[in-house]
């Protein structure tokens, strides 16, 4: 049961991820009419980071990179990239 409890935790996170992306691209869209591709290059590059960092352990920032000398676990990867 527990594991249930724990996949319902994290899908809850995974939702308000795209449900603050699905807001953020609407609200542009509809002040603007244009559709913001910009935003999916910026989550693209929260993802680039948070694999960055399971792989390596590097932090990339948009100037120059952080490295650490072991790869941190998934939880902190996962809060970095935030």
């Amino acid at each position: 049961m527990s594991t249930y409890l724990q996949f319902i935790v994290l899908g809850f996170g995974l939702a308000a991820v795209y449900i603050g992306l699905a807001n953020g691209l609407l609200l542009v869209y509809r002040s603007t009419g244009i559709i913001n591709f910009a935003q999916g290059a910026v989550a693209m590059w929260g993802a680039y980071v948070y694999a960055q960092l399971l792989i390596d352990g590097t932090l990339v920032l948009p100037i120059g990179s952080i490295e650490f000398d072991k790869a941190p676990s998934v939880p902190a990867a996962w809060q970095s990239a935030c």
